[in-house]
């Protein structure tokens, strides 16, 4: 809201380069009032299947998606970021349908994000419950969807 386009603001003015982070489950009004004073948008895409995405996060990502497409609509500076989860989003299919959105969007940067191993102990911490007893995708599996990206067009980077 006020104080993050603020910051942003202040950071642009002053000359610094400027990033927001975003699951883009927001209003298109609050991105909207920030992308003048964001040079780049971080943009995490976990799921494009919209009932797995209410099984997995809990909530639609129709919002997610449409602000996806408006930003890139905008012609902002968009890398979409996927959040590697075992079985769940490292899926074949699931990547080649956030790369075809991306495509069809017009946008081309995906950075991919390794399952972290240590993400249980968060929930330790917290004292909450964590189910997903996942291990790290091996070297091999990430540059098989590091190809997959970049057959479909894509700069990919892993990390």
């Amino acid at each position: 809201g006020d104080f993050a386009e603020a910051v942003l603001m202040g950071c642009q003015a002053a000359g610094i380069h400027t990033a927001i982070e975003t699951s883009g489950a927001c209003s298109w009004s609050t991105l909207e009032r920030l992308l003048p004073y964001t040079d780049l948008v971080l943009y995490d895409i976990k799921l494009v299947d919209d009932d797995a995405h209410r099984r997995w996060v809990g909530a639609s990502n129709r919002t997610i998606l449409d602000n996806a497409a408006r930003l890139a609509r905008r012609g902002a500076e968009v890398q979409v970021r996927v959040p590697l989860i075992p079985g769940i989003t490292d899926t074949d299919s699931n990547l080649r349908a956030i790369f075809d959105l991306m495509s069809d969007w017009g946008l081309s940067s995906v950075a991919l994000l390794p399952y972290n191993e240590a993400a249980g102990a968060k929930y330790e911490w917290l004292d909450l419950p964590y189910s997903l007893n996942a291990q790290g995708q091996p070297r091999e599996a990430l540059e098989a969807m590091r190809r997959m990206g970049l057959e479909a067009g894509l700069d990919v980077v892993i990390g």
